[in-house]
């Protein structure tokens, strides 16, 4: 069993809600407060090495401005976090998106958005188009390390993600109490398409 847990923090973990529930009512919240009623809306918090939110943005939303800032204030009293955590098994900030996507069909909730795509001669067949990196970046955002968080299903499109994500994505650093960028753990949504192609 120990060799798991070490095998596991040298891989790094993002921060992970300690109250999901939470999140699953929030958006239930936010309507009774006069948003729309299938709002899509995601936000990013930055997660403290002790685990609590210190910055939340609104990301993409199409919601007006007065109903957005309500997606972050009640994450910012109420959630908690597992801290997210370096390869190498330390305690980091940590970088938590999610968002409130709806689709009028009855499979509910839809997709992620992805935070990149990624032009592609063809994809697989399997239904699944995206996958979701692991990352930490510098205090710059540069991409120091990258692993498999969820897979796309075909791992010939998991390692290009991975090697694009090393050699040439920039994020923007995420800031701590006093202000400072710093070293961060994050999830990446990453999907791939052929559009463009000739």
């Amino acid at each position: 069993m120990l060799s798991v847990l070490v095998a596991g923090s040298l891989l790094g973990t993002a921060p992970l809600s300690t109250n999901p529930a939470m999140w699953q009512r929030l958006p239930d919240y936010v309507r009774l407060e006069g948003s729309s009623p299938t709002p899509n809306i995601r936000v990013e918090l930055t997660v403290d090495t002790n685990g609590d939110p210190i910055h939340c943005n609104v990301l993409q939303s199409d919601e007006a401005k007065g109903f957005d800032n309500r997606f972050c204030i009640v994450p910012m009293r109420h959630a908690h976090f597992r801290p997210a955590r370096d390869e190498g098994g330390q305690t980091v900030v940590g970088v938590f998106s999610t968002d409130f996507r709806y689709r009028t069909d009855r499979g509910g909730h839809g997709p992620r958005w992805s935070d990149y795509t990624l032009t592609v001669s063809a994809l697989p067949s399997t239904r699944q188009f995206g996958m979701i990196a692991r990352v930490v970046t510098d205090d710059r955002g540069r991409v120091e390390t990258c692993a498999i968080d969820q897979s796309s299903g075909d791992a010939r499109l998991d390692d290009l993600a991975c090697r694009y994500t090393r050699s040439s994505l920039m994020l923007a650093a995420p800031f701590d109490r006093d202000g400072r960028p710093v070293r961060a753990m994050r999830l990446v949504s990453i999907g791939f398409s052929t559009a463009g192609l000739k």
